[in-house]
């Protein structure tokens, strides 16, 4: 069970979750097992729906924690 430390608002949360769902397979599977892992929860063989998601992006360590990874990792330099 996830310890809430401090709460991001839905929107934001949801904007993380779509970032994730939008990378390209294995990515976005990798992304949401380390999410999960993150979050302390055990996931079945299925992949976690947004909601599911967009709630365990609501803590703010977790969500920080993602939202740079996904910068860092679809970070372009020209």
């Amino acid at each position: 069970m996830i310890t809430y430390m401090g709460s991001v608002e839905i929107s934001q949360a949801a904007w993380v979750t779509e970032r994730v769902y939008a990378l390209d397979e294995p990515w976005r599977s990798r992304f949401l097992e380390l999410i999960a892992s993150y979050a302390q929860i055990k996931q079945p063989d299925t992949a976690p729906s947004r909601d599911e998601v967009v709630g365990w992006l609501g803590d703010e360590h977790l969500n920080e924690q993602i939202r740079l990874m996904l910068h860092t990792w679809t970070h372009r330099t020209n």
